[in-house]
């Protein structure tokens, strides 16, 4: 009878532990070695079970992939536009959406500065510039008083000097307001009036004034720089010039408005000031009424 490497192997080692007398152990020892044999062989089976399975799993995904490429169709046809489709209509606009809602109010812009105070008007001297009621009043009754018939009675050298006075002074007054009135009608035309509060087709023309059925202002539109005239009274001013006054006539007034985006440039004449200024700035916009003070001009 041939033994099996098995048999064999247990055989050598009893021979090899014969002499001890402790079997049982020897019996444990050998059985142990039995099992470590069988899990071996399980495991070495396991495994070339698992290699074998992913031998064949790995030639079958590669077959697979062979019949994909060998299966592939051509490139598919590619449509043209306006002969296999055509774009779909623009579609209608959205509705407008709600204006939103108002901003705050800003704040207050800071206020303006107080304008310079204008020159204290002359002061009329009673008894030269003027005489009250009761001033000629008295001095009438201090010439009834001393009247007598010419022929016989001579009036006093006081009476005579005063009452000259008095006309002198009245000639003077007179005379002054009499020149200031022919400054300001200036250019009048005489000859254009027909009758005092009758009704004329003829414009009047007085100091830049016309005078109709009605009074209509002088008006100018410059773009160019322009001296001011006695005829001019409203100047509207257009891009960057310098608009000159003529030598300050008292009383004499001009309104400047600057309707352009540049700024316009206000000039008095030779050394005359403006509210104290060498010269005054109109923004867009501004404007300026200004009146002469007969040795310069003030702002109104």
């Amino acid at each position: 009878m041939e033994l099996s490497p098995k048999q064999i192997k247990r055989i050598q080692k009893l021979e090899k532990f014969g002499q001890d007398k402790d079997l049982a152990t020897l019996e444990n020892l050998l059985d142990l070695d039995e099992k470590i044999d069988d899990v071996k062989s399980e495991i070495s089976d396991k495994f070339n079970s698992l290699q074998e399975e992913l031998k064949k799993k790995l030639e079958s995904e590669l077959v697979l992939e062979i019949d994909r490429e060998e299966l592939k169709g051509e490139d598919g046809y590619t449509p043209i536009k306006d002969v296999d489709y055509f774009d779909g209509k623009n579609g209608k606009d959205g509705v407008d959406g709600k204006d939103g809602k108002d901003g705050k109010d800003g704040k207050d812009g800071l206020n303006g500065k107080d304008g310079l105070d204008g020159k204290d008007g002359y002061t009329p001297v009673k008894g030269k510039d003027y005489f009250t009621d009761e001033d000629i009043e008295g001095i009438s009754l201090d010439v009834q008083s001393q009247i007598q018939p010419f022929d016989t009675v001579k009036l006093s050298d006081d009476i005579i000097n005063r009452a000259i006075g008095i006309v002198d002074n009245r000639t003077s007054f007179l005379i002054n307001k009499a020149s200031n009135l022919s400054e300001k009608v200036s250019g009048l035309d005489l000859q254009k009036i027909t009758d005092v509060g009758a009704t004329t087709t003829n414009d009047i023309t007085v100091g830049g004034i016309i005078v109709s059925k009605g009074v209509v202002l002088g008006y100018k539109k410059v773009e160019v720089d322009y001296n001011l005239t006695n005829e001019d009274y409203t100047v509207e001013c257009v891009n960057s010039i310098t608009i000159t006054l003529p030598e300050s006539n008292q009383g004499q007034t001009f309104n400047i408005k600057n309707i352009g985006t540049s700024l316009v440039t206000v000039r008095p004449s030779g050394s005359e000031l403006i509210d104290s200024q060498s010269q005054q700035t109109l923004l867009s916009y501004d404007s300026m009424k200004i009146q002469g003070t007969g040795t310069g001009w003030i702002i109104i």
